[in-house]
């Protein structure tokens, strides 16, 4: 139509293919039915991304972009995804679980319209003033009844009654110990000790509590129990020990290596992503190196052949990538809202609005912008510092890498600077793990700074500390943090894998990807 003018902002330039069908046979992208059927009505790349957008199918679009995205720019989107959702954890850490806590048996929570019916049952009802009117008034007719009765019946007659009552409550005394009324004023009296004792216990009065079958349920569980710390202790045993530390280091050279790498896509950066993503696969740092690694376009990028990556290998991986950044635990969003902005930030690579020249610019990569960013919020002042490249961003992109835990430079030997560095994001980790501690003592609401004098008492999981002393240890890390962040210098020089120095480029040598 002449009067459509929706193409006039639409400037999605880096499609690998405009065709769908393309991407299906070049890209190896396998499709469903339904999205068989929705390209035949969308053949172009660009239709088709906006129905799947259009109908809030977020994962697909995601994946069809995974499959037709420049791939440096696709390296780029998966590389902001994994930042994101990293930030994300370290503002909202998932609860750490232990293989101790396996089968261990928890205590049932009831509903909450269960404890409220509880608490009505265990309120005494006061006794309506009208109803104590209503039985006085009863019991003062059954008197004038009587006396009414003694005029009209004979007088023995009324003696041989209360002589034969008084025998038979004799003979009734004899065998059971107590006259009838007697017998239900006890009955009654036993009844209200009974409710006012499960009132207060919560138990049934009825439950004998020195009954066999409570004997052998412990007996039981003390078996169960035993089981299942044995088996635990078994898996732990089988388990190869995970090295945190080195795991640290890892992940936050594979964010340092990808970075690298996007600004400065050559053979050094290519191998070194490799070697990185080898060591940890099974993180999402160290699958976005390999993912980065197959963008170059060749498998053995130091080699004297090209061995070709197989096509679909790179776009395969980022679609996998980003289906464990939505799936991991904690964090703020759930699965579809990750999705949904990871669509969106993928969208803004397509049109160009989102790339790395900005950062590489500035001498700082992405994760060390956030790193500074969260120590900002915790109250952390920045220091007025040397400006860094990105290779100086490693010891800072490990606390993205494992939640804010104790980090170190890629390489074995850490220079002057590099060990400062370290030593901050040490002092960070602890700061953070005390400012956790005071939140989970005091809930949310008070900021680290404010007054210590609220509590006093301890809780589980802070040794026995009280919030107070809590509050001390995180104003001395704070000054220790701030001290150590004032020692932190650039390095001189930078390697080979480095994105460039002071806003400049290295020059691509050997780029073999779209």
């Amino acid at each position: 139509m002449a009067d459509d003018l929706s193409w006039l902002n639409q400037h999605e330039l880096l499609h690998l293919h405009a065709q769908v069908a393309e991407v299906v046979s070049q890209e190896q992208l396998k499709l469903t039915t339904a999205q068989q059927q929705l390209a035949q009505r969308y053949p172009l790349s660009t239709d088709y991304l906006a129905a799947l957008s259009a109908q809030s199918e977020y994962k697909d679009a995601c994946t069809f972009l995974a499959y037709n995205l420049h791939h440096r720019m696709a390296v780029w989107w998966g590389y902001r995804c994994v930042v994101d959702v990293l930030t994300e954890i370290l503002h909202k850490p998932a609860p750490v679980k232990d293989l101790s806590d396996v089968a261990k048996p928890r205590p049932m929570k009831l509903p909450p319209f269960v404890a409220e019916m509880q608490q009505q049952a265990a309120q005494e009802l006061a006794v309506d003033p009208k109803v104590m009117e209503q039985l006085g008034a009863a019991q003062a007719r059954l008197k004038e009844i009587e006396q009414q009765l003694r005029q009209i019946i004979p007088a023995p007659l009324f003696d041989f009654a209360d002589q034969a009552l008084a025998e038979q409550n004799a003979k009734f005394k004899s065998i059971h110990g107590m006259e009838p009324m007697e017998l239900l004023n006890s009955l009654i009296n036993q009844a209200v000790e009974l409710e006012a004792e499960e009132k207060r216990t919560g138990m049934s009065g009825r439950i004998d509590p020195n009954s066999p079958i409570f004997a052998a349920t412990q007996e039981i569980e003390a078996k169960v129990e035993k089981i299942r710390q044995e088996t635990v202790a078994l898996v732990k045993s089988a388990l190869p020990a995970v090295d945190t530390e080195q795991q640290t280091k890892d992940k936050a050279a594979c964010l340092d290596a990808v970075f690298a790498y996007i600004a400065a896509p050559d053979e050094v950066n290519a191998q070194r992503l490799l070697e990185l993503g080898n060591k940890i696969p099974d993180k999402i740092e160290g699958l976005l190196s390999l993912v980065a690694f197959w963008s170059f376009g060749d498998l053995v990028p130091q080699g004297k052949q090209v061995i070709p990556t197989p096509a679909g290998l790179m776009s395969n991986g980022l679609n996998c990538l980003l289906l464990s950044c939505a799936l991991q635990q904690g964090g703020v969003f759930n699965f579809a809202q990750r999705f949904q902005r990871y669509y969106e930030f993928g969208y803004e690579c397509l049109l160009g609005k989102s790339n790395w020249a900005p950062y590489v610019a500035r001498g700082v990569s992405l994760h060390q912008e956030r790193i500074a960013q969260i120590m900002q919020s915790l109250g952390v002042a920045p220091q007025q510092q040397a400006t860094p490249t990105p290779d100086a961003a490693a010891a800072n992109a490990g606390a993205l890498g494992a939640r804010a835990a104790p980090l170190g430079a890629a390489g074995a030997d850490l220079s002057a600077p590099q060990a400062q560095a370290e030593v901050q994001a040490e002092l960070f980790s602890e700061l953070q793990r005390l400012h956790q501690q005071i939140e989970q003592m005091t809930g949310p609401g008070p900021s680290p700074k404010a007054s210590a004098d609220a509590a006093v008492t301890s809780q589980p999981g802070t040794g026995g500390r009280t919030e107070e002393q809590l509050r001390q240890e995180l104003q001395q890390m704070r000054a220790q943090l701030q001290a150590a962040g004032s020692k932190v210098a650039a390095p001189p020089e930078s390697n080979g894998a480095s994105a460039g120095q002071a806003g400049v480029v290295p020059p691509n040598l050997r780029f073999r990807g779209n």
